[in-house]
């Protein structure tokens, strides 16, 4: 449980407005007479939220979290034995990812079997693996929320087959570096939203949960070929990655709301603002306040 990282996650973005007096507002005057019989307030109902959210992640890139072994059984105990644990601690999520390598801890027409579970990238485990993780979560009412990874294939080389339904041409390589599907293709953004789409219909999660990886940050982007073929509505390159992955995150926003509108679907963004904006081409601020 050491390496379990445990964080508070607010659904999507949480933003405090404040505002403060311009310097164009009026000028004081006197500060009129007291009411001496002033009216009570009209509502002294203290508002609470519906629920308060005490979230924990479970990492299984490299099985990092979970699993631990490739044996169903123990697998299954471990799973358990988290759950166990995070209920004895008055946790009531779980941020658990199914997606993190261009693969699935699932069935999926789109994304192979990842390795973690049976040491074998694409091999079937022999059990429906999402099913029993959201049933035991759901089982001690703990809501499950399905953590994908919305690009990344690979950190680095040698990267893997692709998956028979992957177009080559949809992938983008960073030499040394990074192999991911490439965000300024409208046939990615459509088949996340077909990822997104075919596990809600599918399982019964409660959300659907995006890391802080869009645009690789520290590498050269390649990207002159897009930018000539879909970026003329854009002043810089720069716009045009924030458009992209503006695009994604509106896109499976709607994928969401128009197949199973309960779902909740959050963004967990890396804690540093123009990080987000300048290096992983994500607008946070525009998500929040355009939010739905």
């Amino acid at each position: 449980m050491k390496s379990l990282r445990i964080t508070k996650i607010f659904a999507l973005l949480v933003v405090l407005l404040v505002s403060s007096c311009g310097k164009d507002s009026p000028t004081p005057g006197p500060d009129p007479e007291p009411n001496p019989n002033p009216n009570p307030p009209t509502n002294t109902e203290l508002k609470f939220p519906r629920k308060e959210m005490r979230a924990a992640w479970i990492a299984t890139v490299w099985s990092i979290d979970w699993p631990k072994s490739t044996d169903m059984a123990t697998q299954k105990q471990q799973y358990i034995d988290i759950l166990d644990r995070l209920k004895e601690l008055k946790f009531n999520t779980v941020f658990f990812q199914v997606k993190g390598l261009g693969d699935a801890f699932y069935n999926s027409p789109y994304e192979p079997w990842s390795a973690a579970i049976t040491g074998t990238r694409g091999k079937d485990p022999g059990y429906d693996v999402l099913k029993f993780l959201i049933d035991e979560a759901h089982a001690r009412d703990i809501e499950f929320h399905a953590w994908m990874n919305p690009y990344r294939i690979s950190s680095a080389p040698p990267y893997p087959d692709l998956h028979p339904s992957i177009d080559p041409s949809w992938v983008k390589d960073y030499p040394g570096s990074i192999r991911m599907y490439n965000p300024a293709l409208p046939e990615v953004r459509q088949r996340l939203n077909d990822i997104v789409k075919d596990l809600i219909t599918k399982y019964d999660v409660d959300g659907i949960h995006f890391d802080d990886y869009f645009y690789p940050s520290g590498v050269t982007h390649d990207d002159d070929a897009e930018f000539s073929q879909y970026g003329s509505g854009y002043t810089s390159k720069a716009a045009f990655r924030r458009g992209n992955v503006d695009k994604a995150i509106e896109g499976v926003y709607n994928t969401i709301k128009s197949t199973k509108p309960q779902v909740v679907f959050s963004v967990s963004p890396a804690a540093n603002k123009d990080h987000n904006y300048n290096n992983l081409y994500a607008d946070v601020a525009k998500w929040t306040q355009e939010g739905g």
